[in-house]
């Protein structure tokens, strides 16, 4: 009896074959039977290091740190990923474009159910750049419009 990865193999090569590829098994690879050669279940290399971090878990702890705008050490420790992981992937997913997509997509989804009402919108100011030191009137009376 076969069980489905047999048959899904199987499956497989009849349509590399139909196709014109040579499908030969790993031990009885012939590279000079001819052009086109498929090799059955051709070894991979053995993957090392640790396991991908699950991209759930790694969305949720960056959804924790975002909004509060706390430090990646600080984020809650009932996230299954490592704070390094959270922020090592936030930088590859806006490296590769993927962040600014999704912030796009759902913002456009709060908009299209009502959700976004931009008449109340403000910019967070946590994004601005930050003024580096006072100058030197900043706090007196005249320039806050407070009487003095």
């Amino acid at each position: 009896m076969e069980n489905p990865e047999q048959k899904a193999r199987q499956a497989i090569d009849e349509m590399l074959e139909q196709a014109g590829r040579l499908v030969q098994d790993v031990a009885r690879t012939n590279l000079n039977a001819g052009r086109g050669i498929a090799i059955r279940e051709f070894p991979q290399p053995a993957r090392t290091g640790r396991p991908r971090a699950e991209e759930r878990e790694v969305f949720n702890g960056i959804l924790s740190v975002l909004p509060t705008g706390c430090r990646w050490e600080d984020m809650p420790h009932d996230s299954l990923a490592s704070p390094k992981t959270c922020n090592r992937r936030l930088l590859e997913y806006q490296r590769r474009r993927v962040w600014q997509r999704l912030v796009a997509d759902l913002r456009r989804e709060a908009e299209r159910r009502g959700m976004l009402n931009r008449k109340t919108c403000y910019p967070d100011t946590r994004v601005g750049k930050s003024q580096k030191g006072r100058t030197p009137r900043s706090g007196t009376p005249e320039n806050t419009g407070l009487k003095g």
